[in-house]
């Protein structure tokens, strides 16, 4: 997926949240919230990061869970689609919700084990950064929060 389509994309994801949310205003119908869920993979004290093509800031691999998929099989997928790893375990670390692009999302963290070679995707450039580099840069304020509760343990 090039640059554009892939800001096409997010675009697209924006307007139509706004639009669900709209309707259900309306119609007085409550807008389930949409979730998010990412993993944290470290090597020698390091972690994969995306410095994000269509935002500033590092975000961990992950992404928007798709409707009627299991939290789990979703992650595993995008962290595939995004780093080229195959996830072989997940540890559950911790959720928060937010608000983002006037949507309600709950992020869902995850420390992984992983396997095979990194390769680029449109998301953004993979970085193996220190959690010093992490925290000053983070692409979206409910992973830092859920971040420093896995540097805790």
């Amino acid at each position: 997926m090039s640059k554009f389509k892939n800001y096409w994309f997010k675009i697209r994801a924006i307007t139509f949240a706004n639009i669900q949310k709209l309707f259900g205003f309306i119609l007085q119908i409550p807008v389930p919230p949409k979730v998010s869920a990412a993993c944290f993979i470290e090597r020698e004290g390091k972690f994969l990061v995306l410095d994000l093509s269509y935002r500033t800031g590092y975000a961990f691999p992950g992404g928007m869970i798709e409707p009627n998929e299991n939290i789990e099989t979703g992650v595993i997928r995008e962290v595939l689609e995004e780093t080229g790893l195959t996830v072989e375990s997940l540890e559950y670390i911790g959720s928060k919700e937010d608000v983002q692009y006037g949507m309600t999302v709950i992020a869902i963290a995850f420390a992984a084990t992983t396997s095979g070679e990194t390769r680029e995707s449109d998301e953004g450039t993979l970085l193996w950064l220190t959690p010093a580099e992490i925290q000053v840069n983070q692409a979206y304020s409910n992973w830092k929060h859920l971040f420093e509760l896995y540097l805790q343990n």
